[in-house]
């Protein structure tokens, strides 16, 4: 699919789940982020780019992510339990 069109966002951020199911974090970082690129306000791919922070224990990162993703989703509780975490 991406060969064909390589900004196809769900190829990007499936690619990103597969890279972080198989625990390789730093890949679905890169995924996510490429797919943040061509869709910024995307809030599932926000919460999994910072899931992939989280689990490099950049917590920085993840904080710098959720904690906005929270205050414009007050009942996205996975980011506020991962932000209080």
């Amino acid at each position: 699919m991406l060969a064909a069109s390589p900004n196809y966002v769900p190829a990007l951020a499936n690619l990103g789940a597969i890279a972080s199911q198989s625990g390789r974090y730093g890949d679905a970082v890169e995924r996510f982020r490429e797919a943040l690129q061509h869709a910024p306000g995307h809030p599932g791919i926000r919460l999994n780019l910072a899931l992939g922070y989280y689990k490099q224990y950049l917590l920085a990162d993840a904080a710098s992510i959720l904690g906005p993703l929270a205050r414009e989703q007050p009942a996205n509780q996975q980011a506020a339990l991962l932000l209080a975490g």
